[in-house]
């Protein structure tokens, strides 16, 4: 994973809240950006994980 060219890592993935999953994605992230993810497979699943960005720019992710 470290050899790879990632803007960031899901270090939160709610459906797979075991302990060692999440810990173990946040501990290898090597300073990429930390990503949550809500993996919605089922409505009931939506917003169960997100990201918070508290920039003020668009332009980091190439948006105008």
């Amino acid at each position: 994973m470290n050899l790879l060219k990632f803007d960031g890592i899901e270090v939160f993935n709610s459906l797979h809240r075991d302990l060692y999953s999440n810990a173990l994605a946040l501990k290898n992230c090597n300073g990429h950006a930390k990503l949550g993810g809500s993996d919605a497979h089922a409505s009931f699943m939506i917003a169960n994980g997100y990201t918070l960005y508290n920039g003020s720019s668009r332009k980091i992710f190439g948006l105008p």
